[in-house]
């Protein structure tokens, strides 16, 4: 569960969505301590389409923050 790490500060929760369905999250994202974004799964854990990896990359990059795409590196390392 998400809860403990929203709790304690290490992790937040955000959602991408389309601005013309905004009742509607497209991915839950994961985003840690270091500003990166770790986790974006879409409904039933599905991964992100090539479309929504693209548009996570301007959101992240909007707002200062690490998409992580390679689990081989620490997010730190990778650019966003």
């Amino acid at each position: 569960s998400y809860a403990k790490y929203v709790i304690d500060g290490s992790m937040r929760i955000c959602f991408l969505r389309k601005a013309e369905s905004p009742d509607k999250s497209l991915l839950t994202l994961t985003v840690n301590q270091d500003d990166c974004c770790t986790t974006y799964l879409g409904f039933d854990n599905r991964d992100a389409a090539a479309e929504e990896v693209f548009a996570l990359r301007e959101w992240t990059k909007a707002r200062g923050l690490t998409l992580w795409e390679n689990t081989d590196r620490p997010c730190r390392s990778s650019t966003g």
